[in-house]
Order: structure tokens, then sequence, then C-alpha cells
């Protein structure tokens, strides 16, 4: 069932830049053309209302430094594990699967985390990083599956129009999620979130269990 969150609220501008600024290391002021500047143009925009917003502001407010600090914390899972910014890697993994702890943690995201983390476990929850124009099946590391994922070439773009483009909206043109707070990717039909692990984004897809 496909529902609009009445609750959902733009994220404070602080905290928007602070989450999305770019190499200019300039929150207050990002540089015209920067990530940072589309992605708050987008939030901030005159058309926007409350319910337009596909952040999750608890879980990125709070915790938006903890995955990449634990991430980091021991340096022979570094040597082991490969680089967090590989998202074919152990560490990487190791960090979705942190991250998807602390979104089933917060009240507001704690359904869709655990239809995410079941996707992991079958195999069906994808990692995109249109940026870099990278994708990956993502992997259970902690069930035993650290084999090195294949990373499929994808069509690069900047995330604003990315998410404009991807995100199905409904006859209003505003953002539509599901009952788990998940937003809907417009081909697919797939359940989609899009957040950081580490310090970059990613936009994560799961199709629904075929009995489900």
């Amino acid at each position: 069932m496909i529902s609009s969150i009445s609750s959902s609220r733009i994220w404070p501008q602080q905290v928007v830049f602070k989450a999305f600024n770019d190499t200019s290391g300039n929150p207050d002021n990002p540089t015209p053309g920067s990530s940072a500047a589309s992605l708050s143009r987008l939030f901030y925009s005159e058309a926007a209302d409350e319910d337009e917003d596909y952040g999750y502001e608890n879980e990125l407010s709070s915790q938006f430094g903890s995955i990449q600090r634990t991430a980091t914390e021991n340096s022979a899972d570094r040597y082991t594990d490969g680089a967090i910014d590989d998202i074919s890697s152990n560490a990487f993994m190791k960090a979705l699967q942190q991250k998807l702890d602390l979104l089933k943690a917060n009240e507001d995201t704690s359904a869709m985390a655990e239809t995410m983390q079941a996707a992991l476990g079958d195999g069906r929850l994808t990692v995109t990083d249109v940026v870099t124009g990278e994708q990956v099946i993502a992997r259970d590391v902690a069930g035993g599956d650290t084999t090195s994922g294949e990373i499929i070439q994808v069509a690069t773009s900047e995330w604003s129009s990315f998410l404009r483009d991807t995100l199905l909206r409904d006859s209003y043109g505003r953002f539509v999620r599901n009952q788990d707070s998940s937003h809907i990717d417009k081909a697919s039909g797939a359940s989609s979130y899009f957040g950081m692990i580490g310090e970059t984004h990613y936009y994560l897809t799961w199709m629904a269990t075929s009995n489900s």
C-alpha cells in the first residue's frame, strides 16, 4: 500500500547543509552548482512542502557521523576488509549493516530497516552511487558472505536531479512513501531509501519477496 507520510518534516537548514556539504568546506554558503547547493535548493524550494521531504531527519541529524567512526576504529579490519568507499568491499558491507541497525533503532524507520535487513539476507538489496556510476548487490557479511561483490556500471548523474526523476510522486507532485516510510522507485516499483553510509550518499532499492 502506498501512502504519503504526513508527519515528515523538512530538515533544519543547518542540518541539511552539514549533511550535504561539499569540498568547499563552507556549509553555511555552499558553492553555487555544488551538490550541497543543489540539494539544499531541492529541500527548500518554494514549491516544496513538508510531505515532499525524502530525508529521515532523526537518523541523519543525530547519528550522521557514527558509521564512519565505527568503520574506522579497527585498523586491522581496514587492511583485511578494504576501504569503506569501495561499495564492493567487506568494509562497506559492514558499514551498511551498521547503518541498518541505526535505522532499526529509530522508531520512524524501524519497519523500513527490517525489510531492508531481510532483503540484504536474501540478496535483494541493491546499492547505487550515481555520482560514480557504480551499483552492487549488497552482501550479508555477518551471515558469512565475504566474497567480493561485482560492481555494475550505471549511468552517472547528480543526486538532486536523479531523485527528482526516480522517486515516485502522486498526482499533486508530492513524493510518496510506503507504510514502512520507504520511498518508491518509479521505474521498477521497488522500495527505496536515500541516505549516507560513511561520508557518501547512496540509493538503496529492494523488491518485495514473491510471497508477500
